[in-house]
């Protein structure tokens, strides 16, 4: 055997470690770590399933909201007798349901902003704790 070999050899036994290779691995450590990783992963999805359940309930109060003003308006229009009403109730018809289409995407998108924040927090901290924990070796 070359001494290239038995050099190789040992380094792939774990014999004869020489300075500057890694240290090796301490297990519990690396346990706790991915214990800490997990619950991380764990609180995000916990939080983004309370967030989507959230944003659902909303949609759907929306829909609703949306339907009956709909049917409303419906009857409404059908009640017209003039050209000139019938347009005139259509088109505040459709400004109402423009004007509350917009202000139901700036609601969503605030709590889309919102959820996203409530996601990640758990994972933010997670990672910065690593990382004080890295700076501290």
């Amino acid at each position: 055997m070359t001494s290239k070999t038995a050099t190789r050899a040992a380094a792939a036994s774990g014999k004869g470690v020489h300075q500057g290779q890694p240290a090796p691995i301490d297990m519990s450590t690396l346990a706790e770590a991915n214990q800490a990783n997990l619950e991380a992963v764990m609180a995000s999805g916990a939080a983004f399933f309370d967030a989507m359940t959230t944003m659902n309930q909303e949609l759907a109060g929306f829909a609703t909201r949306r339907l009956q003003m709909a049917i409303e308006r419906s009857e409404a229009l059908m009640r017209c007798d003039q050209p000139e009403t019938l347009l005139q109730a259509q088109m505040d018809f459709s400004r109402h349901a423009y004007e509350q289409y917009l202000i139901e995407a700036a609601k969503l998108m605030t709590m889309a902003a919102e959820i996203t924040e409530e996601c990640w927090r758990p994972l933010q901290t997670r990672s910065l704790s690593a990382l004080h924990q890295l700076h501290r070796r």
